[in-house]
């Protein structure tokens, strides 16, 4: 799934997963399936990410329209561990799909 996916749709019945909390300030925490240990080992079971600003799209999009799936995929990891909390890319790329894909789902929240 790649982050120009369609909004999520915020209608009644389509309720928030239970693992994503949006925050007074509009940021959304995300509650990963298990514990991670940081490089500082601290142990984190939450990432909370900022509410993205266009800056924050293009400086993180991969250029051109050339881009294929491997620079799009980079790109928005890179991006995701910009919005988060003391997160970095290769935090990200030890993460299970499963909780890659919760920041996937939250990212969608910004797009109403």
């Amino acid at each position: 799934m790649s982050l120009d996916h369609p909004p999520h749709d915020h209608t009644p019945g389509n309720a928030m997963p239970p693992w994503l909390e949006v925050n007074p300030d509009h940021s959304i925490t995300v509650r990963l399936s298990r514990p991670y240990i940081l490089p500082d080992t601290t142990e984190r079971s939450t990432v909370t990410l900022r509410e993205p600003t266009v800056a924050d799209q293009k400086a993180f999009m991969p250029s051109g329209p050339g881009a294929n799936a491997r620079q799009t995929a980079e790109a928005e990891a890179r991006f995701l561990a910009a919005l988060a909390d003391g997160i970095t890319p290769s935090f990200m790329d030890g993460l299970a799909l499963r909780d890659y894909q919760r920041l996937q789902v939250a990212f969608g929240f910004f797009l109403d």
